[in-house]
């Protein structure tokens, strides 16, 4: 089975200690829901408490939070899933340790993903270059 790309949603706010917003995933053989919160944070570094889909339990895959500030801000960025979710329009609950001047909630749903590596290894970097770069391997 190919992986199919099902549905998109994202959220931002401003001041806030959490998000909550609509996605519907469709009904569909070998489901992940992946989440991806990033924040900017001032000079504190917070992080994701939670991640909850439908009241179930998202699980971080990954995540990086900037040593030190990008710009004026510190940058935070993780990366979650859920396995076999479940199908219809039910609410992403992000909640952060504390609040964040700013904020951005993106979630993907996709179908006939790999049960044991739903998502492959994470590559960041920061920094204020005006060509930034990272390599990237394939998990194809």
């Amino acid at each position: 089975m190919a992986i199919a790309f099902d549905a998109a949603a994202s959220s931002a706010a401003t001041a806030v200690t959490s998000l909550t917003y609509s996605h519907t995933v469709a009904v569909g053989d070998d489901r992940v829901l992946r989440v991806s919160p990033e924040w900017y944070d001032g000079t504190a570094a917070r992080t994701v408490s939670s991640i909850t889909y439908a009241g179930d339990s998202v699980t971080e895959v990954t995540g990086a939070l900037s040593t030190a500030n990008v710009g004026s801000d510190r940058v935070g960025v993780s990366i979650y899933r859920r396995l076999a979710t479940a199908t219809g329009a039910n609410n992403v609950v992000v909640t952060l340790s504390a609040s964040v001047p700013s904020g951005v909630i993106a979630a993907q749903s996709y179908t006939g993903v790999d049960k044991t590596t739903p998502i492959g290894t994470m590559v960041d970097a920061f920094g204020t270059s005006t060509a930034p770069s990272v390599a990237v391997s394939s998990a194809v």
